[in-house]
């Protein structure tokens, strides 16, 4: 397992005097999806739609991310 975002998050918080640095969304190591769905008619909805997608590797350095249970 690598500690890439674990790196990233503290030089994060040293380089702007921070805390609670998070890479992904919201902390929880994946990336938000917007799509906009087709309607019944066949068009694009008005409103965008979004959805999670947890990272099974490390978008830094491609080593595979254990799935946190809970």
């Amino acid at each position: 397992m690598c500690d890439c975002i674990k790196k990233i998050n503290e030089r994060m918080e040293r380089k702007h005097y921070a805390v609670g640095s998070t890479v992904g969304s919201h902390d929880s190591q994946s990336s938000e999806v917007r799509f906009r769905p087709i309607t019944n008619s066949g068009k694009p909805h008005k409103h965008s739609r979004g959805e999670s997608v947890k990272w099974e590797y490390c978008p830094f350095c491609g080593h595979e991310i254990p799935i946190k249970e809970g």
